[in-house]
């Protein structure tokens, strides 16, 4: 008979982290050897009502299919069955205002976006599905201080998240879900799984994919298109482009052309057409493989020059409607103006991106120094602001300026700018996937080797780093890296290493074993890189 201890062999009490990840223990007592190397408190020392509960998760788990699946879509319901969740239990009170306080103070009230701080907060009130998804998160996002106070608050919202699974399941199996309660639950099951590990992973991937299936199903119907609808269709659109900005093996779901219309009646225009524009970039020019960036040496084929100016046309139209909009000058409320600072340090990075993705060198970067000072000034307001609202660490499921000071700080070669931006990051909290501190640890490792050895402000190409992926480890707080560099004859050379967020050093276990471990998944990084660079896009090109 097994022992009662972590991982999906067990058979009783298994660890919410083996039953999620599906990963298999390795019957180690006390605590089983994967607990051990990522810190976690291995649930063989837990007491049996622990473990019980925990035994129940896995049938949770595994009926996640069941709410992924999109047969189920018939099932829905045009409005939501009232299903009361009773009074707040234990510390479920406090966790709860927590995550109200943090939504109505994130940078969505600069938009005028009611989903996160007014429909989801509502619809936990009534229904368990949502209030255990608001709970996982709000338990994930809560601060601690002490280490073994993190490992047991994980664990909590592990468990909320599963209750979560199971109520909107019922929900299911008694045909009483709405749309509206599968998408939002599809939301937050999205959003957990970021927050928690890697954005690429299948869970966060499939229950983000069911919630597209039922936004395709209901948004193309007249009778279901409501104000809430709307607000979902452009939450998953903002997810989209997210993804792809972070993620980079993944590929944007978005379709269609972007239009830009004569005037933008509100903020909140202006950012969804600039999230569409941004999400069609992303879809159009991810694929290409370093193959096609030959500028100036070689001409674009005619399909990509093509698509670069008809991006380059929309930046241009959605920058010149927003000053018609605002009439040249700053909207006089503050957060309105905070929004707008936001949004045009998204396009001055969409702007870089367009302007550099298909040149060869890293010097291209150096014609754009005014662009990358701008970000910079724009995001000094941004954050100086947002701190005074939400303190030291402001948080956000919406993407707000990280990405354009991540950007800066390892693109701009100018030591005076890029340390500014590296400062901003530390300061910048958390936006959806992106954490600024992971970001400025990121940037600071690419600074010191870049600027290693080298005797004047300038640094030259074969020095210049360029960061192909990042992969985050929330609970150890270490990122690793992957970079290439080219030397004299145009060669590429790989690098990946592990870089501490915490600590801000290479990081890995003194242990012979672990750094064994370690290395063998740095270097399986940089093969699943060189297996993406070396993929045929020929098709694509194909008039």
């Amino acid at each position: 008979m097994r022992n009662m201890q972590c991982g999906y062999q067990s058979k009783v009490g298994e660890d919410i982290y083996t039953v999620i990840r599906r990963v298999k223990c390795d019957e180690t007592k006390p605590a089983c050897r994967r607990c051990t190397d990522t810190q976690r408190a291995c649930d063989f020392l837990k007491p049996s009502n622990e473990l019980q509960l925990l035994q129940a998760s896995r049938i949770a788990t595994k009926s996640r299919a069941v709410v992924l699946g999109s047969n189920r879509i018939s099932t829905l319901q045009p409005k939501p069955a009232y299903s009361p969740s009773g009074p707040f239990s234990n510390d479920d009170g406090k966790y709860f205002e927590f995550f109200r306080i943090l939504c109505t103070t994130s940078s969505s009230r600069y938009f005028e976006d009611p989903l996160w701080d007014k429909t989801i907060l509502q619809m936990a009130q009534s229904e368990s599905s949502i209030r255990n998804g608001v709970l996982a998160l709000a338990v994930l996002l809560h601060p601690q201080n002490n280490p073994s106070d993190i490992t047991i608050e994980r664990q909590k919202s592990n468990v909320k998240y599963l209750h979560a699974i199971q109520s909107l399941n019922n929900s299911l199996d008694t045909s009483t879900a709405s749309w509206e309660l599968a998408l939002i639950a599809s939301l937050l099951f999205t959003s957990f799984e970021v927050l928690r590990g890697n954005p690429n992973d299948t869970a966060s991937l499939q229950h983000f994919g069911a919630g597209q299936a039922i936004l395709k199903e209901y948004i193309s119907k007249p009778q279901y298109i409501s104000g809430t609808l709307k607000n979902l269709s452009k939450a998953f659109s903002r997810f989209d482009t997210q993804a792809c900005s972070f993620a980079i093996f993944y590929q944007s779901k978005s379709v269609g052309t972007p239009a830009v219309p004569e005037t933008f009646e509100t903020i909140s225009e202006a950012r969804d057409v600039i999230d569409d524009i941004i999400a069609y970039m992303y879809r159009l020019f991810k694929p290409y493989k370093d193959q096609y960036r030959d500028l100036p040496y070689l001409s674009l084929p005619p399909k990509i020059s093509a698509e670069l100016k008809d991006v380059d046309r929309l930046l241009k139209d959605w920058s010149s409607t927003l000053e018609k909009s605002i009439n040249g000058s700053e909207p006089s409320i503050k957060e309105e103006a905070i929004g707008v600072k936001i949004l045009r340090a998204q396009h001055l990075a969409a702007i870089i991106y367009i302007s550099t993705h298909f040149y060869r060198d890293e010097l291209a970067y150096d014609a754009f120094t005014k662009e990358f000072t701008e970000i910079i000034l724009l995001a000094t307001i941004i954050i100086d602001h947002t701190q005074k609202e939400q303190g030291s660490q402001p948080f956000s499921f919406d993407l707000g300026v990280i990405p354009a000071l991540y950007l800066t700080a390892t693109k701009c070669r100018n030591p005076v700018l890029r340390r500014k931006a590296i400062g901003l990051l530390t300061r910048s909290g958390i936006e959806g996937i992106w954490i600024g501190d992971a970001m400025a640890a990121v940037a600071r490792w690419v600074v010191k080797n870049e600027e290693m050895e080298i005797d004047e402000d300038f640094v030259p190409e074969e020095k210049r780093l360029n960061v192909k992926g990042v992969a985050l480890n929330r609970t150890l707080k270490r990122v690793r890296i992957v970079t290439t560099t080219k030397d004299a004859h145009g060669l590429l050379h790989y690098t990946a290493v592990n870089v501490g967020w915490a600590q801000d050093v290479v990081t890995g276990d003194d242990s012979e074993e672990y750094s064994l471990k370690d290395k063998e998944a740095l270097d399986m990084m940089i093969a699943n890189w060189r297996r993406y660079l070396e993929g045929s896009l020929s098709e694509m090109l194909t008039p």
